[in-house]
């Protein structure tokens, strides 16, 4: 302390602690940096020189042994931690890089204690295994938060990236006073109107568009399949919120959504991007439409009467005309379907009648042919067996005429 007060430096202070039988000196930076500036202090070397100005020796060897070249990194807040709006039961997610590495964790805010102050804050995080082993939490001057790593040197470096609040349902807050994580880069949340219990039928869609940081809008589409395979139902009803997020994942699944986390709260799902991007970070839904399948349109029994146009809250002119014109054309729609199919129809069934015919023709054709074929060997074969009966009584007779030839011979001799 008297070789800085003698140097005129206010940049830094020295203390001493003793741990042991050894005294350590800690060099500590009076800036606290920030997120675009951290403050970084760095020990090069140490010269002991006499009253003359000129250098000594130091029985021991370098007065450097035991020192680190530089400090373990810091990174402090850019003013006080304000936790109005902050119950002793929300969470607070850190998304760090400590030494280069990525680090995140979940604290609660009050530590289990009854408030949420920066003192539970500190020690919240001091004992998350997660965070201790990397860095450590300590208060700053005027109740600034203030990350160190937990290593020294030229490579040590400590930054939050984003800072996000939750309340102990899981659902992301809104704090309506500034703090000083105002100058941390933040995860963008946008938060659904609340949820209702649905039935998606065999031709119903919910569709909507997705842009998370500016990049690449998605379609996403919920239709009844996707319900029945994710919640392994068949009914395509969405009862409860918790199921509704599970629908809603794996949707964002299908559509090739990334970058995007959704979380269920007590009465609407809140998306969140899963990284930040500056000021920049953004997630936007757009086009949000429910359809409802054709099938479930019916002209079944309708009262246009005054009575029944009032009861579903049709009373002026114009209204009862839209309806009228809304159930006339569904009316015509439905005739004209239904002229179509039995077009169709005529046009099938006039297919099979020709089908019919022809091959009750091709019937009639081989049974002419078999009975020609049947007819002409009945002929031949009886051609062939006149023939030989004509041959028979032809020998028959020349062997009369032999024998009576012999006969008149021998009467010569008698």
């Amino acid at each position: 302390n008297n070789a800085e007060a003698a140097a005129g430096r206010s940049e830094f202070t020295v203390s001493t602690t003793t741990p042991g039988t050894t005294t350590t000196l800690i060099f500590t930076t009076a800036a606290t940096g920030s997120l675009s500036n951290p403050a970084v202090f760095n020990l090069r070397d140490i010269t002991v020189k006499d009253a003359d100005g000129l250098a000594k020796n130091v029985a021991g060897g370098d007065l450097l042994t035991g020192f680190t070249e530089s400090t373990a990194a810091t990174f402090t807040t850019a003013a006080p931690i304000v936790f109005t709006g902050i119950a002793a039961t929300d969470k607070v997610a850190f998304d760090l890089t400590i030494d280069g590495a990525s680090v995140k964790t979940t604290v609660v805010a009050g530590n289990g204690t009854g408030s949420a102050n920066i003192a539970n804050l500190v020690n919240s995080l001091n004992s998350d295994a997660t965070f201790a082993s990397v860095a450590t939490a300590s208060i700053g001057a005027t109740n600034e938060l203030v990350i160190t790593s937990g290593t020294t040197g030229t490579s040590s470096g400590a930054v939050i990236n984003s800072v996000g609040f939750f309340d102990s349902t899981g659902t992301v807050k809104t704090l309506a006073t500034a703090s000083a994580f105002s100058n941390v880069q933040a995860a963008a949340t946008t938060t659904g109107t609340s949820f209702i219990d649905v039935t998606l039928d065999e031709d119903d869609n919910i569709v909507f568009d997705i842009n998370v940081n500016g990049v690449g809008t998605k379609t996403v589409k919920i239709d009844r399949d996707l319900v029945n395979e994710t919640l392994d139902i068949t009914t395509g009803y969405i009862d409860t919120i918790a199921n509704y997020k599970l629908v809603l994942d794996a949707a964002l699944t299908n559509a090739g959504v990334v970058g995007v986390t959704t979380t269920a709260g007590s009465t609407a799902i809140t998306f969140s991007t899963t990284s930040t991007s500056g000021t920049d970070a953004t997630i936007v839904v757009t086009d949000l439409v429910a359809s409802k399948g054709g099938n479930q349109l019916s002209v079944d029994a309708i009262d246009i009467s005054d009575d029944g146009l009032a009861a579903v809250g049709v009373t002026t002119g114009d209204q009862v005309k839209a309806v009228l014109t809304a159930y006339i054309s569904l009316v015509n729609t439905a005739i004209t379907s239904v002229t179509e199919a039995a077009s169709n129809l005529g046009s099938v069934a006039s297919r099979i009648e020709l089908q019919s015919s022809f091959v009750d023709t091709i019937i009639d054709t081989i049974e002419e042919g078999v009975s020609n074929l049947i007819d002409a060997d009945l002929s031949e074969e009886s051609t062939r067996l006149q023939a030989l009966q004509t041959k028979q009584q032809l020998g028959i007779q020349a062997l009369s005429i032999a024998n009576a030839s012999t006969q008149n011979v021998l009467a010569l001799f008698q």
